[in-house]
């Protein structure tokens, strides 16, 4: 057995505890080199997860600003109180809540050359043969044309059903009474039956369809009127050649 005090001992007891220290310092070296490489990536995740956060508040704040500017446009009074552009159209004679009178849709240059050219022909016809025609024939003359004229012109210039009075357009309502609509940007009341139509890019109240022809949508508030004009139209189509060729004869 070897002596505690022999170099031997000494010696082996010095290199164990070399050996110790040795891996006492490669384990805290880890230990640091761990954390540091742990405190590295928990500083990048915390930068992209700031990076991100940002991106998405300035994605955000985008959307809002946006979503309140078509709001501004779509709800707020314009500057002048005879008209503004909403959607497609234009509204005409606004009230305090901005509920239009008169709506001039998208096609309205096709209205105008139709309605201008329908009369054109009225007055060639009414100023060439008006005395060949009989009494009869002048008096369903005139009842024909002021149908067509007066429906024509309702159809294709009043408010066809825009939303009236529909508080819901600034402040959001619950929603089994309203309803969002993302094109138009406000809270339509579920009551109107409205649907929100591409062409004129507003809302419709019990909308029927689109009709280029006059201009702009049929619904509520121009059904009946949409009726009286395609019946005067057929109507002057079919007996007003008929009366025409009776009296040249």
């Amino acid at each position: 057995m070897d002596n505690i005090d022999s170099p031997k001992y000494l010696k082996e007891t010095s290199e164990s505890e070399n050996n110790t220290e040795d891996t006492m310092e490669n384990i805290i070296k880890e230990k640091k080199s761990k954390k540091l490489k742990h405190k590295k990536r928990k500083e990048k995740l915390s930068k992209i997860f700031v990076n991100d956060i940002n991106n998405l508040k300035i994605v955000n704040k985008g959307k809002n600003s946006k979503s309140e500017n078509l709001i501004k446009t779509n709800n707020n009074s314009s500057k002048s109180k005879y008209y503004k552009f909403v959607g497609h159209t234009i509204f005409v004679f606004m009230d305090k809540e901005d509920n239009p009178l008169l709506i001039i849709g998208p096609e309205w240059p096709l209205f105008v050359c139709f309605f201008s050219l329908v009369n054109i022909l009225y007055f060639i016809v009414t100023i060439k043969f008006w005395n060949k025609f009989s009494y009869r024939s002048k008096l369903i003359n005139q009842i024909s044309y002021w149908a067509f004229t007066l429906s024509y012109s309702f159809t294709a210039l009043i408010n066809p059903g825009y939303p009236k009075n529909n508080h819901g357009r600034k402040t959001g309502y619950p929603r089994d009474e309203y309803y969002f609509c993302p094109e138009c940007h406000f809270y339509v009341r579920r009551k109107t039956n409205a649907s929100h139509c591409y062409d004129c890019g507003i809302c419709i109240e019990q909308q029927d369809h689109h009709c280029p022809w006059t201009s702009h949508c049929v619904g509520k508030n121009n059904i009946i009127s949409f009726y009286i004009f395609i019946i005067s139209t057929l109507f002057s189509i079919c007996y007003l050649p008929l009366a025409f060729i009776s009296s040249v004869k």
